[in-house]
């Protein structure tokens, strides 16, 4: 079986400081990951590399076996639309849209036929607890909420790799452990496979797998 996400000894320079300094590991498809480390440690970096948002200073990164490097402009781009989702801390959410419009947004992106845009936009408001608030644009919806409004845009093309960078930062307690049960489940249902940067301990036992980055290094967390 083909690994969903595979990294051989990448790196990331930025001027002078090794950001990651030698990252090697491999995920199976429908694994959920979980990267911690203090802040400016590296984790939105390996995402950012990992989904083709910024090159390696050196190593691979293979995703379903493709190296990215190797991928033109064109090739990546779509790429990261069709198999691709990235959960922002910024949310990354149209400001002049609905929820709905929002979320919907986010299918023709990922080229989902127009025949599945209303049932699948629908079940994915209704899994983040927003159906009742599908009408609202950015602006009157509050900080949680429109996190989850970013994380029904990721979810609702059934993407294989889904990239989410502090998805529960700005959630309470409990509706910050339900999204990770939403994406746990995800994964467990379509074989996604999840990287999730976070410094949110809790979560760790829901993950298949953690990581913590120190000094530029990955190395399994025990916790």
């Amino acid at each position: 079986m083909t690994s969903a996400v595979q990294l051989s000894d990448v790196r990331r320079r930025f001027g002078a400081t090794d950001v990651l300094a030698g990252i090697t590991c491999t995920t199976a498809p429908g694994q959920v990951v979980a990267v911690y480390g203090r802040s400016g440690s590296g984790k939105t970096t390996l995402l950012n590399l990992i989904g083709g948002l910024d090159r390696p200073s050196g190593g691979q990164v293979l995703i379903a076996g493709q190296d990215l490097a190797a991928l033109g402009e064109a090739p990546l781009d779509r790429l990261r639309r069709t198999t691709m989702a990235f959960i922002f801390q910024s949310y990354g959410l149209l400001s002049h849209l609905t929820a709905w419009e929002n979320v919907e947004f986010g299918l023709r992106l990922a080229s989902r036929p127009r025949s599945e845009w209303q049932q699948s936009t629908a079940a994915a408001l209704a899994a983040v607890g927003l159906a009742k608030r599908s009408r609202h644009r950015p602006a009157e919806l509050s900080g949680g909420e429109r996190q989850r409004v970013a994380i029904a845009r990721a979810l609702a093309g059934r993407p294989t790799l889904v990239l989410a960078d502090e998805p529960t930062g700005a959630l309470d307690h409990a509706t910050g452990l339900a999204i990770i049960d939403l994406l746990v489940s995800f994964a467990r249902e379509t074989g996604a496979t999840i990287w999730i940067a976070t410094h949110d301990l809790a979560i760790r036992s829901r993950v298949d797998v953690a990581y913590r980055i120190t000094a530029g290094h990955l190395a399994l967390d025990g916790g």
